[in-house]
């Protein structure tokens, strides 16, 4: 959570100055302000399809291949996570530039608390699903940056 609002307040201004863009574009959760049911359904959404469904193929999948074709040496590790955390951003262009760059850093994040934890996917997956419920609540209560 520390790191969301870090991010939140600090990486991603600071990507919008240097990219000269806005800050990353969530206005297509902006049906979510107040609304009960709305946040119900992307809560569902992203502790499923996001959280999980995500970290099983950018983690436990991406990542794992691509160091398996260096052996799993830490050069295989490294380019593993450092693709599948760029490929992460890529997948979410639909935020902008900086919400594009944000996105991958967090993916590089996720990837931090994947290998941190000895590969263990049900930290990542619960990192990333906390990350996203604490942006959905600050959504709903219509205090996220730039809604």
């Amino acid at each position: 959570m520390g790191y969301q609002f870090l991010g939140l307040y600090l990486i991603e201004p600071l990507i919008a100055r240097v990219t000269s863009g806005g800050l990353p574009d969530v206005s297509a959760f902006r049906p979510l302000v107040g609304n009960e049911a709305q946040l119900v359904f992307w809560l569902a959404m992203s502790w499923t399809l996001a959280a999980f469904m995500e970290e099983l193929v950018y983690r436990g999948w991406i990542t794992n291949r691509l160091a398996e074709l260096w052996r799993f040496s830490t050069n295989g590790w490294i380019a593993g996570v450092l693709a599948s955390s760029a490929l992460f951003g890529v997948v979410h262009l639909y935020q902008g530039p900086s919400g594009m760059i944000a996105t991958g850093l967090s993916g590089l994040v996720f990837a931090c608390v994947y290998l941190a934890t000895d590969r263990n996917l049900w930290a990542s997956i619960l990192a990333h699903g906390f990350m996203d419920t604490v942006g959905f609540l600050m959504i709903y209560f219509g205090v996220y940056p730039g809604l």
